[in-house]
């Protein structure tokens, strides 16, 4: 891969916060591609944690609520920090767990 400049490195970055931001900036690198497809799924997934605390979660006991709400959480802050530091090095490793989901196609841009 050749060098990344500090701004795609800030671009990938900020893909965990704004995933759809690379196509927007019309960033044609693969590497920010990569990035806004793992920022997207981690969206998903932020989704999916707030769908089970809102719905499921509420009918386990309180002790057992409270765990699962806050190992959700930390899985959601582990996942947000992994993103940012692997972009923000410049490598392309994918989120445990969740980041082997090929939603956006880093070729293209386009949904699958």
């Amino acid at each position: 891969m050749d060098e990344l400049t500090k701004g795609e490195k800030i671009v990938g970055a900020m893909s965990y916060i704004i995933f759809f931001l690379p196509f927007i900036n019309g960033n044609k690198k693969e590497f920010n591609r990569f990035h806004a497809n793992q920022g997207f799924l981690f969206f998903l997934t932020i989704i999916a944690s707030n769908i089970f605390n809102n719905y499921l979660f509420p009918y386990l006991p309180t002790a057992l609520n409270w765990i699962a709400s806050v190992a959700v959480l930390l899985f959601i802050i582990y996942l947000f920090i992994k993103g940012i530091s692997n972009a923000s090095k410049g490598e392309t490793k994918e989120l445990p767990l969740i980041g082997r989901f090929k939603i956006l196609n880093s070729k293209t841009g386009k949904e699958l």
